[in-house]
């Protein structure tokens, strides 16, 4: 086992696992029942890869998130569930826009879109999709209109966030920066990656009626950097069973990544100027075997630092979660938490089960 530990499974009983599963179906099913509220008549084969991208499966965790700071507040999944499942919507178009750009082959274990279809028409699958999003949220029942205008602002707002965050990721290969270290890093991760995790957490909030929705926003930025973290080391030391794709791809494609970010730091301050210029110059031959460069991280202890990092930061998050959310509903958290660790096989320690040790 490679979560928390013993003691911790205990908080994952059959309750809380059927609720799970109850909640990602209705979110399924959701995302299906407006995608047959639209007429497709003349055009079935989008209506179809729409289909096949809302079914691959995955993790749904920005969906969970907005659950669990529902949960927190008391409110049940039935209340979350429509804007859960937007979020849930617009980070699935994207995924089909990041293949592109990134000119990925594979996304969980199967041809990405546009490896399969044109394009142009992989770009048309990802417009309309997140253009259901918004659908789902003005046409829910229960929020009040403040509420609907609220949760529109939300992913609005992170809809530009993800944009600017792409952005800093494809600029290195533009030659936006002209270092490593000139590589705004945290920026990228906390727009790219986190901007749709806070927006499922403020939703989650916004519904909840919550007193401090910019404080679980950040929280959920928090938590979608920390995301990003754990995906960047499975990128470099990970399963390529657990990742649904080739290791390495952040090389192939010429990105940097928190592992390498990491090893540039220790060389560079190192005086190994010639080491950094080999790796530079490597970056983005998708042909290269890059056993050298993961035989150097091993030198310099890359992977061990950044484990001890991760499980430092899920512990942290879980006790910031606790600390602001209603006392003794942190359970939700510590499953979210600990999902994102199996899945990278890091062990941490839940505060909440320290605390009562």
């Amino acid at each position: 086992m490679t979560g928390v530990d013993e003691r911790t499974v205990l908080m994952l009983t059959n309750s809380d696992l059927t609720h799970d599963r109850l909640f990602l179906d209705a979110v399924e099913q959701m995302m299906l029942a407006e995608l047959d509220r639209w007429d497709w008549g003349p055009v079935p084969e989008l209506r179809r890869m729409v289909a096949s991208q809302l079914t691959r499966g995955g993790k749904r965790l920005r969906p969970l998130l907005a659950w669990t700071v529902a949960e927190a507040y008391g409110r049940s999944w039935q209340d979350i569930v429509a804007p859960a499942t937007s979020v849930e919507l617009y980070h699935l178009a994207s995924l089909v826009l990041d293949d592109v750009q990134d000119n990925s082959d594979v996304r969980r274990g199967r041809p990405a879109l546009h490896t399969t279809a044109a394009t142009s028409t992989a770009i048309n699958v990802a417009a309309v999709t997140r253009s259901l999003s918004y659908h789902l949220i003005h046409r829910c029942d229960g929020p009040t209109p403040q509420q609907k205008l609220a949760l529109h602002r939300e992913l609005d707002t992170a809809a530009t966030c993800l944009v600017m965050g792409q952005s800093i990721d494809i600029g290195w290969g533009a030659g936006w920066y002209g270092q490593p270290a000139d590589f705004p890093y945290l920026s990228m991760v906390r727009w790219k990656t986190g901007s749709l995790f806070g927006c499922a957490a403020a939703m989650g909030a916004v519904i909840a009626g919550a007193p401090d929705t910019d404080t679980v926003r950040d929280f959920g930025l928090a938590f979608g950097s920390f995301y990003q973290g754990v995906d960047d080391y499975l990128d470099t030391f990970g399963d390529e069973t657990v990742l649904g794709r080739p290791r390495l791809e952040d090389f192939r494609g010429g990105k940097l990544n928190a592992p390498l970010l990491r090893l540039l730091d220790v060389l560079t301050t190192a005086g190994d100027g010639e080491t950094v210029k080999s790796i530079r110059d490597g970056l983005g031959d998708r042909d290269a075997s890059w056993e050298w460069l993961l035989d150097l991280m091993h030198r310099h202890g890359i992977a061990d630092a950044l484990r001890r990092d991760l499980a430092q930061e899920a512990t942290h998050l879980a006790a910031e979660h606790a600390a602001n959310m209603p006392t003794g509903r942190s359970a939700g958290m510590a499953r979210l938490i600990d999902t994102v660790m199996r899945r990278a096989g890091i062990p941490w320690q839940d505060p909440a089960i320290t605390a009562h040790v």
